[in-house]
């Protein structure tokens, strides 16, 4: 894991700095190894939790998403994005999220072996959240990558 140590240790340099909280380095140090670890393709699947289940899945090939469905329900078919230009990778998106509220999360786990944020929630708002439902490594199927029944369920 090329460079993954010295992000670490510049992370927690930045807490004792006073630079960055907790959750922030820990972030930083995870999006790294990430970036090490991930594989040249992959489809991948989050929805968004609470009252409004919206489901994405994309495959993404050296970084950057080639292949978008959406389903705006938890109930709707998959729809095809048509614009990926400003479309912006799972992976990326949840990072992004969890950073910009790092001081209200409630929840924040990643993913053993690819170091991905899995799921975050904010602790101000319990519908304001994301899990990723389907990652599959080394693929670019889309429809192998279907998140379960409950997780596209309305509560």
């Amino acid at each position: 894991m090329p460079g993954s140590k010295a992000t670490v240790l510049a992370s927690w340099a930045l807490v004792a700095l006073g630079c960055a909280s907790d959750e922030e380095a820990l972030l930083a140090a995870e999006r790294s190894r990430f970036r090490d670890l991930a594989p040249e393709q992959y489809v991948i699947a989050a929805c968004a939790t609470g009252q409004n289940p919206a489901c994405v899945r994309e495959v993404v090939i050296a970084g950057r998403v080639v292949t978008a469905e959406v389903a705006l329900r938890g109930d709707a078919p998959w729809q095809p994005v048509a614009e990926l230009e400003p479309w912006v990778d799972q992976v990326t998106r949840m990072f992004d999220a969890a950073l910009e509220d790092a001081s209200s999360l409630r929840t924040l786990e990643f993913e053993p072996r690819w170091h991905y944020v899995s799921e975050y929630q904010l602790s101000d708002d319990g519908d304001v959240g994301r899990r990723v439902t389907c990652f599959l490594p080394d693929r670019v199927d889309l429809q192998r990558c279907v998140p379960q029944s409950s997780e596209r369920a309305t509560p």
